[in-house]
């Protein structure tokens, strides 16, 4: 059974889906249900339905400057799919989702998106207990986020990489990467991240 919200989010986003005729605003509302809802019923169905969307409109698509954007939008699409492997416990192909959609953000140079995937398969190594995998990962993900001055993922990154030499037993390291998180997120106020760095 949906909670209201959800049921209420997917009968707003169907009608603009429904009552316009531009592919990119349709694309957008199916987009809108994945990124809103927590349900695991819907957010991955609206996924498969915004990649198969997308794949029909870059096959008919000869702009360039839209089929950057519906690039965007698939690799977003099969960052998701992996998040729903992972979540499965399929890692195989959360890995091959998640590296399809890496290459095509490395093509477009799409360095936020990069450095999520990167954070993405770092967490399924260092899930499967590949810290020397999760770690190059991890590295790759946080000069993607300096890249584009992103503090938050920047944050994010020294954390995890502090938590894999943290398991390596590198404690210096990993005090140094822990307080270099600890150092960005008191600059950007973020309290419950302060927290979660004062505490590893």
């Amino acid at each position: 059974v949906l909670a209201k919200e959800d049921r209420q989010l997917i009968d707003s986003c169907l009608k603009v889906y429904h009552n316009t005729t531009i592919d990119t605003n349709r694309l957008k509302a199916i987009e809108f249900i994945v990124e809103s809802s927590w349900d695991e019923n819907v957010w991955p169905k609206y996924n498969q339905f915004a990649h198969d969307l997308v794949r029909s409109l870059l096959m008919k698509n000869k702009n360039k400057e839209i089929t950057n954007k519906l690039k965007v939008s698939l690799a977003s699409s099969l960052n998701n799919m992996g998040l729903s492997y992972f979540n499965q416990g399929n890692i195989p192909k959360a890995l091959e989702c998640y590296h399809k959609g890496l290459k095509i953000q490395e093509e477009l140079g799409d360095k936020f998106g990069m450095a999520t995937s990167y954070n993405n398969i770092g967490v399924i190594y260092d899930n499967q207990k590949d810290t020397s995998l999760a770690l190059k990962y991890y590295y790759k993900s946080l000069a993607s986020y300096k890249d584009v001055n992103d503090k938050q993922g920047m944050a994010t990154s020294y954390n995890n990489i502090g938590v894999i030499y943290d398991k390596q037993m590198n404690f210096s390291k990993a005090l140094e990467n822990y307080q270099n998180s600890l150092a960005i997120l008191e600059d950007i106020g973020n309290k419950k991240g302060i927290a979660t760095a004062l505490n590893n």
